[in-house]
């Protein structure tokens, strides 16, 4: 009740990359101190903010899902990372923060059936490591982040019961760090 959401959310409007139209980062939200180049993470944090503050309907969401949905992996060329995101549009490489920030970024914009919850589930399921944590490669040692987010991810797509469409789960947003 004491934050300026007025000024907050003007911020975060500004923060949206809308130009040049055929950047990279085009509808992505920029971190504040670089102008130029926008990334998931942040993107989804000023969705997520947007949301929060009731002003979603201020952005560009097309730009949003449009600087979204090319870091989906859905090229036969590189199946191990078949149905993850990556962190860039042209980099063939998905990640487990890649793929959460995205899903839960388009769910608050309405948009996750915009990609396949049993593509992302193999996915996920096929980077889990022989000591049960989830890494790039199974033959890894797990990691703490990626079987983080590889977590989030599976309770977001509830995998321990049947698929089902993208469009009805419940992505579960981390509390914003105290302080």
């Amino acid at each position: 009740s004491q934050m300026n959401s007025s000024l907050a959310i003007t911020w975060l409007n500004s923060s949206q990359i809308l130009d040049p139209p055929t950047s990279s980062s085009y509808g992505g939200f920029t971190n504040g101190w670089n102008s130029s180049t926008a990334d998931l993470q942040t993107t989804f944090m000023a969705l997520w903010s947007l949301e929060l503050l009731g002003s979603l309907s201020i952005i560009d969401q097309t730009a949003a899902i449009n600087y979204i949905l090319p870091h989906y992996r859905d090229d036969s060329n590189y199946p191990q990372y078949y149905g993850g995101f990556g962190l860039a549009p042209d980099d063939p490489v998905a990640t487990h923060l890649a793929t959460y920030y995205s899903i839960a970024a388009l769910q608050i914009l309405g948009e996750d059936n915009q990609v396949s919850a049993e593509d992302i589930t193999s996915w996920i399921l096929s980077t889990q490591t022989l000591d049960g944590g989830f890494a790039d490669s199974p033959q890894q040692t797990g990691f703490a982040p990626q079987t983080n987010f590889a977590v989030s991810c599976t309770t977001a797509l509830q995998l321990l019961e049947a698929v089902i469409p993208i469009s009805s789960l419940s992505i579960p947003i981390p509390s914003p760090p105290a302080g």
